[in-house]
């Protein structure tokens, strides 16, 4: 991994489905520190719908709180049937 003096600032395309935030939270989990600010899980707010049964989506001020997700079967998110 290259290490930047700066920090990382870690975005998605708007629209992203959960899926695809749950890949970012993991890249940022590993860049750690230098991961200094994330942009994206606006999920619902912007799609019609999600790929999974419940939405990483941001709350109250703009903040997503993933810290128990890890634990959880399937990296918490569930895909739909179709």
């Amino acid at each position: 991994m290259h290490r930047c003096r700066s920090g990382a600032i870690l975005g998605a395309q708007v629209g992203e489905t959960s899926v695809l935030k749950r890949a970012a939270l993991s890249i940022a989990e590993m860049l750690g520190k230098h991961s200094v600010a994330q942009e994206g899980a606006y999920g619902t707010y912007l799609l019609s719908g999600d790929m999974t049964r419940s939405t990483l989506i941001f709350g109250r001020q703009g903040l997503l709180r993933p810290h128990d997700l890890g634990s959880k079967a399937r990296f918490g998110l569930q895909p739909k049937q179709v």
